[in-house]
């Protein structure tokens, strides 16, 4: 497992345990930086977890599809893949693929294992899967839409590489259009489709970063929307959906450690209206920022309004 993996699972656990009501429940204090952080004492501890940092299962792709043989012909080399189902859709599965290496696990054995301590995605495929029509008919796999990373081509992945970002993403609690929030390097594996009107269809795929600090850390989710387009995902907006931050506080008379946490989620709603509505960050957590996003014709994509 990867650090960063590593590291999201043990904040999603330490999240799960903290929670005492629902999980939409407004807290009662939030700090907008590390410099506030002090004023939320212990009081916002088990107020309110992440919309996304709750891991559940993913459910057993259909027979038939087996995600590293699908990466593997997909790259033309070796690779592992991950298979996702897409909520609200009839059959769709996103596959992420890696590069990835044989090794031999005995003299008449071999396994496939990712490249490098950190492997990167090589590709991601929406995938269409229906059942054969008769009796004995095969399944059917169709590639649907692909794309390098679903945050290629938006301010989520210029942190990390340092290309100019195409679309903003947009965060609430910082200002001006290209705030990238650090970066989104990690696909958090949730995918599901949002109608914006009768004539868009949208992908929404969840991105994540985590963060250590001395005494603490973070994670941050954010969302791509994605709209298939002659075969390819091309990114149409891009905007953070929430953030958990605990940081090193005072010390205890009896050597234990107070940790100040700071929590702030959004839910983005579509106005209706037009072919492209405009679209709102709304805030589910207390002393949280909305923002609003609309589309800019000339870009073709989504920035702050």
């Amino acid at each position: 497992m990867r650090c960063r993996d590593r590291f999201a699972s043990l904040l999603a656990a330490a999240l799960l345990a903290a929670v005492a009501g629902p999980a939409l429940a407004a807290e009662e204090c939030v700090a907008a930086s590390i410099d506030e952080v002090g004023r939320c004492g212990r009081r916002g501890a088990a107020a309110t977890a992440g919309l996304h940092d709750r891991e559940t299962p993913r459910p057993a792709p259909p027979p038939g599809l087996d995600p590293d043989l699908l990466a593997t012909q997909l790259l033309g080399d070796f690779a592992v893949g991950e298979l996702h189902p897409v909520a609200g859709g009839d059959g769709e599965w996103v596959l992420v693929a890696r590069q990835a290496a044989v090794v031999a696990v005995d003299a008449n054995a071999y396994a496939l294992r990712e490249q490098g301590p950190e492997p990167s995605v090589a590709r991601v495929a929406l995938l269409g899967w229906r059942e054969g029509a008769g009796e004995g008919a095969l399944p059917t796999v169709r590639i649907l839409a692909e794309t390098a990373d679903p945050t290629e081509g938006t301010a989520a992945a210029a942190v990390a590489d340092g290309a100019g970002a195409v679309v903003p993403c947009v965060d609430p609690e910082a200002g001006g259009e290209l705030d990238s929030a650090g970066g989104y390097p990690d696909i958090a594996g949730e995918f599901r489709w949002r109608r914006l009107s009768p004539q868009h269809r949208v992908l929404a795929a969840s991105v994540r970063r985590s963060e250590g600090y001395a005494g603490g850390g973070g994670g941050f989710h954010g969302e791509v929307l994605l709209e298939p387009r002659d075969g390819r995902l091309v990114p149409v907006a891009c905007y953070a959906r929430s953030r958990f931050q605990m940081f090193g506080g005072e010390w205890n008379e009896d050597g234990t450690r107070q940790h100040p946490e700071s929590r702030a989620a959004w839910e983005m709603r579509v106005l209706p209206g037009g072919e492209w509505p405009r679209l709102r960050l709304h805030p589910v957590t207390a002393d949280t920022p909305a923002a609003a996003l609309r589309w800019d014709p000339a870009r073709g994509h989504y920035v702050r309004d």
